[in-house]
């Protein structure tokens, strides 16, 4: 719908008499009319960026260390918060007396197998020696002979038994000898190790204290991966594209996420996840603790008729602009699209190249 607004002022002309005297005055003369002076720009072709921009800073990305399998009390905290470490630096120990004292029953136990298989072992040989000289007289002396023939036998019965045991001390061996490996692996996994080098973040647990599988006992962070985080009350739009600020360049930015178990803890107490950012680009952040700013481009639109924000006016629903149009502003209504502080997309309503009112 347009409407046509004159833009003209009137002056009335003032008459004025004398009260005394007898004296008369001439009327003032007219005033020119006034000349209203008004801003109008073109409406051109361009980018038009719904942007916004949030204050955050970089924070390093932090490992939660604790047994997976392992359960007890602890014995030993090797490190503090603060403390540099280097990853598969021991942090903390749990108390393994009793798996030391089962690890030595077992190494005596593969000793005297050992000890007790080798000197069977060498009587079955013995026995295996004796019978295989008592054959060669046998065969010396009559070689088809009945005694030779049983000797043979004997030899072969000999034989098979000291294969047999042979068979069942390698599976004794093996067994005492896998007895040992879990039981010091069993030790070594009760020693919490650093899975990256990277500062002590905090220490959970203390000496004496009894550690659970698969509860945190010490935080790390990782010296080499940081991130940007974004207070939890600054939403930043899901489909935004994201980019940060250093030193006048932009850098592309992605969603870090955290893990379910993370989550799990501000559900717990109530707190919704502050937003985490890395850089698309696999380039590093700036030191940990500085402060940036968050670039969030919400909506787009390239190369397109735009006007100057303060050209839109907004009413009841409507949005409308003035056209200047011969001298007269033209009321007209618009579609706008993407709009930011300095210019608004117009879909519908006017074209490249009209004037629109921006004030006067």
């Amino acid at each position: 719908m347009k409407l046509r607004l004159l833009a003209a002022a009137t002056v009335a002309a003032l008459i004025m008499t004398s009260c005394g005297g007898g004296g008369e005055t001439s009327a003032p003369p007219l005033a020119d009319s006034v000349k209203v002076v008004y801003d109008t720009a073109k409406a051109e072709r361009g980018d038009v960026e719904a942007v916004l921009v949030y204050s955050a800073y970089v924070l390093p990305v932090q490992t939660e260390v604790s047994f997976e399998d392992s359960s007890g009390v602890v014995d030993g905290v090797f490190v503090k918060t603060g403390d540099s470490v280097s990853e598969g630096d021991a942090l903390l120990r749990l108390d393994t007396e009793g798996l030391r004292e089962r690890l030595d029953n077992a190494k005596e136990r593969l000793a005297s197998l050992e000890e007790s298989g080798a000197r069977e072992r060498r009587m079955l040989e013995i026995d295996l020696e004796l019978a295989k000289l008592d054959l060669e007289e046998a065969e010396e002396t009559d070689p088809d002979g009945l005694d030779a023939s049983l000797l043979r036998i004997e030899v072969e019965s000999r034989q098979a038994d000291l294969e047999r045991y042979d068979g069942q001390l390698e599976r004794s061996l093996d067994a005492a000898k896998k007895d040992i490996a879990e039981l010091e692996k069993e030790i070594e996994s009760a020693t919490l190790r650093a899975p990256v080098s990277g500062e002590v973040i905090s220490v959970y647990t203390s000496e004496g204290a009894r550690a659970a599988s698969s509860t945190t006992l010490v935080t790390l962070s990782d010296g080499d991966r940081r991130y940007i985080s974004c207070a939890a009350g600054e939403k930043v739009p899901s489909a935004a594209q994201l980019s940060y600020i250093e030193d006048g360049t932009e850098y592309p930015l992605e969603r870090w996420e955290y893990t379910d178990r993370e989550i799990a803890v501000f559900e717990a107490t109530g707190k919704d996840a502050p937003q985490r950012f890395v850089r698309s680009d696999g380039g590093e952040l700036p030191e940990t603790g500085e402060f940036v700013q968050l670039r969030a481009v919400r909506e787009s639109a390239k190369d397109t008729v735009r006007i100057p924000s303060g050209a839109l006016y907004r009413d009841s629903g409507v949005t409308y602009v003035y056209i200047e149009d011969g001298g007269e502003l033209v009321y007209t209504e618009v579609k706008a699209g993407v709009t930011n502080d300095a210019y608004v997309e117009i879909l519908d309503g006017i074209e490249e190249g009209d004037e629109v009112y921006v004030g006067g």
